[in-house]
């Protein structure tokens, strides 16, 4: 069994992505670490928005494809 967060792309711009959770193993709050790397491999240096599952909409904050942290952006949404 894949024990990664699963999420999909809804919104991109030369600035920003947004992601949604999907139903996987972990939920993107619980797996920010490897999802930014990932995120930073193919968006490069872009924020990062998500909803995670209850509907809420934070920033994974990153340096490079470092995370450093969560913070709120209910609005930002796209």
């Amino acid at each position: 069994m894949n024990r990664e967060a699963a999420y999909r792309v809804v919104k991109n711009t030369f600035e920003a992505v947004w992601i949604v959770d999907d139903e996987g193993a972990l939920s993107v709050t619980n797996d920010a670490e490897r999802v930014v790397a990932e995120l930073f491999r193919t968006w490069g240096a872009r924020r990062i928005f998500y909803q995670d599952t209850d509907g809420d909409w934070d920033e994974l904050q990153h340096e490079g494809a470092k995370f450093t942290g969560f913070a709120p952006a209910r609005h930002l949404a796209p």
